[in-house]
């Protein structure tokens, strides 16, 4: 059985982020599904989107993306030293 995507990758992606993308492009970018990005807005780790598309899309920022980085690359550290 294939593993769980909540638990993100532990790499990091070098790769130049839209300011304006999707939750779906953030959860690419970041290795979270959509859900988990969900999850840390409702837990306050990072701020709901302040941009919203003409249909009523999320739009995430750098500054979204970067956190979420930091969340993942802090959590596989934790596992790390955990295991």
């Amino acid at each position: 059985m294939a593993q769980p995507r909540s638990v993100p990758k532990c790499t990091r992606t070098t790769r130049a982020v839209p300011i304006d993308c999707s939750i779906g492009q953030a959860a690419e970018e970041s290795a979270y599904r959509p859900k988990m990005i969900g999850y840390h807005e409702s837990i306050g780790l990072i701020r709901p989107p302040l941009l919203r598309s003409a249909a009523n899309y999320r739009g995430y920022d750098r500054a979204a993306i970067q956190t979420l980085h930091f969340v993942a690359e802090a959590a596989c550290k934790r596992r790390r030293h955990d295991g």
